[in-house]
């Protein structure tokens, strides 16, 4: 792999993780007054309180250690969503990245890798509402959230320039 001309990362943002942590205690604790309610025995509020600590203690730890890395060299795009597999799209298949807006809960249905039917791409999103589509050959075109399209853009146009340059050489 080349020097990068363009690198960033992301980490899930705190405020969306707590969000969820107080979407499943909510639940869990609704749960447990059902079983309560139902059942009167202890044997429903261990099992609650065991659920809550598995559905806590799972959530901590995949969401606290989601992070997404996006380099471009010259050779291609790379974008890491751990704890998923990398994609690796090369230069000469793209065909044009442009910046977009978006929402990530109506246009995708949530952060991290989605995939939208409705649009027919798939987005690595972690944070923002701004961010690059791009289109290139063999699949789907692909949203990648960046706080810094412009630079993005810029990287694959030069990476681009760059390879038909030194095509041009040989």
């Amino acid at each position: 792999m080349n020097e990068p001309i363009y690198s960033s990362g992301q980490k899930l943002k705190r405020d969306l993780f707590y969000l969820i942590i107080s979407i499943t205690i909510s639940f869990t604790i609704l749960i447990l007054f059902i079983l309560l309610i139902i059942n009167s025995g202890t044997a429903a509020i261990i099992i609650a309180a065991c659920l809550l600590f598995l559905l806590i203690s799972c959530e901590f730890f995949i969401f606290l250690g989601v992070r997404m890395s996006v380099t471009i060299d010259y050779e291609s795009l790379n974008i890491e969503l751990f704890p998923l597999a990398p994609l690796n799209i090369p230069i000469e298949d793209i065909s044009k990245a442009e910046e977009i807006l978006f929402n990530p809960m109506t246009d995708f249905g949530g952060y991290g890798r989605r995939a939208s039917r409705l649009r027919k791409e798939t987005g690595y999103i972690l944070n923002g509402k701004t961010g690059v589509r791009v289109y290139w050959t063999g699949s789907m075109p692909v949203v990648i959230g960046t706080d810094k399209p412009e630079e993005f853009i810029a990287a694959i146009q030069y990476s681009q320039q760059r390879r038909k340059i030194l095509a041009g050489r040989k």
